[in-house]
C-alpha cells in the first residue's frame, strides 16, 4: 500500500492526543497536490492509504475517493454528520473505523471527545447498512476518571451498534491509555495494571458471546513500557541501554535502579519541572494545565 498524508494536525485537540497538540497549526494538502501524488503512485500500487488524524475534517476527501482504479484505505472517521456524507464513497470497502474512545457521555466530556452517543450510533448504522464488511471501533481503557460505569458503557454501546444490522462484523480494538507529553493529561498517572486487566477481561467476557463481535486489545505490559518511555527523563537512557541485552523491561529496571512506579503512577503538579519542559512547541504550559483542570472538573 502506498501511503500519502492528506492533512497534518487535527482541529479537535482531544485532551489525550499528542498529534493534535504538537502538529499546530493544522495543515491541509490541496486537492490538486494530493490527486497528483495518488496518480503518480498508481503505477506502483493501486492500493493507497490516506493519512490524517481526522480525515473527516479534510475538505477534499470525497473528491479524492472518487478517483477511478484506486483501492483506498482510510484512517478512522469521526462519528459525525460529515462522516455520514463520506460513507457513500466507501461502498465496497472491507473496513471502516470510528473511534468513540470512551463508553459514556461523561467520560467523553472528560477527554473532550466532542461526539455524542447519537453521533456514534447513526454513523455506525450508515456504515453497516452501506455494504462495508467490517466496522472497527476504537476505545481506550484506563482513562482519567474512568470507572466501571464507563466500562459497562462500552459494552452497552457495542451491543446497541451490533443490534443495528445483521450485516457485517463489528471489531472492537481496546488500547490502554498512556499519558503523553505536551497534552493536558501529561500530569496524570496511568491506571494500575491490575485494574486495566480486570476491565479488559470484563469487556471481553461480555462481548465475545455476542454474535458478530470480535474483541482485540493491546498487551498491557507493553502499554506500561510505553508509559515509562513517554513520561521518563534522562535516567531512562540507562533502561534503554540495558534492554539491548534483554526484552524484560521490568527486570532491566531492577538492574539499572530505575523505579518505574515513579514515572507511571506519580501525580504531577503544574509547578513540577517536567523532563520535556525545555522543548518549545508553541503551546503555553498554562494552557495545557487549564485544560487539565477542566477535565478534572468534568469528572
Amino acid at each position: 500500500m502506498y501511503l500519502t498524508e492528506a492533512m497534518r494536525g487535527c482541529p479537535w485537540s482531544c485532551r489525550f492526543c499528542v498529534a493534535a497538540h504538537v502538529y499546530k497549526p493544522v495543515r491541509k494538502k490541496s486537492a490538486a497536490e494530493l490527486k497528483e501524488e495518488i496518480l503518480a503512485a498508481a503505477p506502483l500500487s493501486n492500493r493507497v492509504g490516506l493519512i490524517a488524524p481526522s480525515l473527516t475534517d479534510y475538505p477534499h476527501t470525497g473528491d479524492v475517493l472518487c478517483i477511478d482504479g484506486i483501492d483506498f484505505s482510510i484512517t478512522s472517521l469521526r462519528a459525525s454528520q460529515r462522516s455520514a456524507e463520506l460513507i457513500r464513497f466507501l461502498k465496497g470497502h472491507k473496513s471502516v473505523s470510528i473511534a468513540p474512545e470512551a463508553g459514556t457521555e461523561r467520560l467523553r466530556a472528560v477527554i473532550d471527545k466532542r461526539i455524542t452517543e447519537e453521533n456514534i450510533i447513526e454513523t455506525s448504522r450508515l456504515i453497516l447498512s452501506g455494504g462495508v464488511e467490517t466496522l472497527r471501533l476504537y476505545f481506550m481503557v484506563g482513562l482519567p476518571a474512568e470507572n466501571e460505569d464507563d466500562i459497562r458503557g462500552i459494552i452497552s454501546l457495542v451491543r446497541n451498534i451490533r443490534g443495528l444490522s445483521a450485516k457485517g462484523k463489528v471489531v472492537l480494538t481496546l488500547s490502554t491509555f498512556v499519558p503523553k507529553p505536551f497534552t493536558p493529561f501529561q500530569w496524570h498517572p496511568m491506571e494500575r495494571m491490575d485494574v486495566v486487566k480486570e476491565r479488559l477481561a470484563l469487556i471481553k467476557k461480555e462481548l465475545l458471546v455476542v454474535r458478530g463481535v470480535k474483541v482485540f486489545h493491546d498487551v498491557p505490559k507493553y502499554a506500561y513500557m510505553q508509559g515509562l518511555f513517554s513520561r521518563g527523563d534522562r535516567r531512562i537512557s540507562r533502561l534503554i541501554e540495558g534492554m539491548s541485552d534483554r526484552e524484560d523491561w521490568r527486570k532491566t529496571c531492577e538492574n539499572t535502579g530505575v523505579d518505574p512506579d515513579f514515572y507511571l503512577f506519580g501525580q504531577r503538579d503544574f509547578h513540577d519541572i517536567l523532563p520535556w519542559d525545555f522543548i518549545d512547541n508553541n503551546i503555553p504550559k498554562e494552557n495545557l494545565w487549564e485544560e487539565y483542570q477542566k477535565a478534572i472538573a468534568e469528572s
